[in-house]
């Protein structure tokens, strides 16, 4: 999947989609919506427990990637109701959150993930997006320093980094961050498969 083998990945998985385990099934619901599928995805994990937060919280992250909002933030709340420490069903739910135009409850959504899992990268750099959003550069520079202290190759954070290192003025560390952020990607460009 990491290498974008996403055919590949779908053939192995589909044989094993029989199983019960839902831990295969969401993986196959993932290939299928990141190959446009959404709707063959949502099928895939329909047959799986609504009782389990895993799997609430696939079905969510489709349906937010769908702009199902409505539905995708009700997944993740159950998810949530069923377990309270789910960080990816915070996760998503900031992100329905941010799609909302609600970025204080994103912000906190994303902070609830990473008091549950601290080194969770998405979070940081999500909620540095959204601290940015509300006017807080600051706090945006440590969310994205966070992000990249866990991944230092995470181009966007070096990016975003940069943007807000900018809008404190603080020029010269934006445009490090910046030409950091080109090397990063040039490097991630370079190291991908090839064929």
């Amino acid at each position: 999947i990491a290498r974008g083998r996403t055919r590949e990945a779908e053939k192995t998985y589909e044989p094993i989609g029989a199983l019960p385990e839902a831990i295969f099934m969401n993986d196959l619901a993932v290939l299928q919506a990141k190959r446009g599928r959404a709707d063959e995805a949502l099928n895939t994990l329909a047959g799986l427990s609504a009782t389990d937060a895993g799997v609430l919280t696939g079905r969510g992250a489709i349906l937010l990637q769908t702009d199902r909002l409505p539905e995708a933030e009700a997944a993740f709340m159950q998810a949530l109701t069923l377990d309270p420490t789910h960080a990816d069903a915070h996760l998503g739910l900031g992100g329905v959150r941010e799609a909302q135009g609600d970025a204080a409850g994103a912000r906190e959504a994303y902070r609830a993930a990473i008091a549950i899992r601290l080194e969770y990268v998405d979070a940081h750099f999500r909620l540095g997006q959204v601290l940015l959003d509300l006017g807080d550069p600051e706090g945006g520079a440590v969310e994205f320093q966070r992000a990249l202290d866990i991944a230092p190759d995470f181009a966007e954070a070096r990016a975003a980094l940069g943007t807000a290192y900018g809008q404190q003025g603080l020029e010269d560390k934006a445009t490090a961050q910046y030409q950091k952020a080109a090397e990063a990607k040039r490097k991630s460009w370079s190291e991908r498969p090839k064929g």
